[in-house]
């Protein structure tokens, strides 16, 4: 664990935050005019199912922990917050730009 797999779990994880913040306010976006943009159950496929699979959080309290466990402590943690406060930032700049978009 480590190295070239915990950045590429980190490049997976932030796309994943990205496309989930776009849909998200395209969904809500859509929902307070009234309409509905897609069924219910193949959004839920996106969600859960495509974006479930392409992020993964196990992944990253994974390698976290083995860093921690090999004595790179401040690497564990770089890691985590690169992965939870990238995530979240990315989500919310893709939900404002979608939001801009369709206003």
């Amino acid at each position: 664990m480590g190295g070239g797999a915990s950045f590429a779990m980190t490049i997976a994880n932030l796309c994943g935050c990205l496309i989930l913040g776009g849909l998200y306010q395209w969904v809500e976006t859509l929902a307070a005019v009234g309409e509905t943009p897609m069924n219910p159950r193949v959004l839920l496929a996106i969600r859960v199912g495509f974006l479930g699979s392409l992020t993964t959080f196990s992944t990253l309290v994974g390698d976290a922990a083995v860093l921690g466990t090999e004595g790179k402590a401040s690497v564990s943690l770089t890691l985590m917050s690169v992965n939870l406060i990238g995530g979240c930032t990315l989500f919310l700049l893709a939900a404002a730009s979608v939001r801009e978009v369709l206003s």
